[in-house]
């Protein structure tokens, strides 16, 4: 007997079984009900538990759940895979950047970090002190928005036209997209910037300082700058 929802559930749990298939992650379906499915998680021949996909119909969105999961040192990898998942569908057979970014404040320093993933491996980092004047009233923030324009001039560099940007300080969006007045210099300085750079930026929110692995990078990176005299 079908359920209700099995076609689409095993059309979405078969499209995320390809994206775990490119970082080596062996999976397949086990269960189909009406409105989840689940899938085994597999690693260089360790079994982690299963990954639950779940649906809502009357929205059409789809989630993910891990408490079947035995080992949970694998949950924040197929988090962050279940995220991007779209993005690496959609971009099938083009190179994929992603990017982290950070800022610290330490002993008066400001120092900025990235971490630049090409699909999902580390590829590239960028760090250093904060010198322009124009960012150097904020402290961490300065730093922030430092990362986020040096990695888009990495970018520009490398030729690179669309990219995704981790960041844990929410302003570094919501300025671009209109939901925070840019009321300081510094902050006009960064959005016309960001707006004029000619790049296409997919904008990820992680929670800091929450174990994010790429994110702790950034932000250690940032850390060592400011630390560096």
């Amino acid at each position: 007997m079908a359920y209700l929802h099995e076609d689409i559930l095993r059309e979405k749990a078969e499209e995320f079984i390809k994206v775990l298939a490119k970082y080596s992650i062996k999976s397949e379906i086990v269960m189909i009900r009406d409105y989840s499915v689940k899938i085994s998680i597999e690693k260089e021949n360790m079994n982690y538990g299963n990954l639950i996909i779940d649906y809502k119909a009357k929205k059409n969105t789809f989630s993910i759940r891990v408490q079947e999961l035995k080992d949970k040192s694998i949950e924040q990898d197929l988090v962050t895979l279940w995220e991007r998942g779209e993005l690496l569908v959609t971009s099938e057979g083009n190179d994929i950047f992603e990017i982290y970014v950070d800022g610290s404040f330490i002993n008066d320093n400001i120092g900025y970090g990235v971490v630049i993933l090409k699909n999902g491996r580390l590829y590239k980092e960028l760090s250093g002190q904060v010198t322009d004047p124009v960012f150097m009233g904020s402290r961490q923030v300065g730093g922030e928005i430092t990362a986020v324009i040096e990695a888009l001039k990495w970018c520009k560099d490398a030729g690179i036209s669309e990219v995704t940007i981790y960041y844990d300080f929410a302003n570094l969006e919501k300025w671009i997209a209109g939901e925070f007045s840019t009321k300081t210099l510094m902050s006009e300085v960064y959005k016309d910037y960001v707006q004029n750079c000619g790049i296409k930026i997919n904008w990820r929110k992680v929670a800091g300082h929450t174990g994010v692995r790429w994110n702790e990078k950034a932000d250690k990176l940032a850390g060592n700058a400011a630390r560096t005299q």
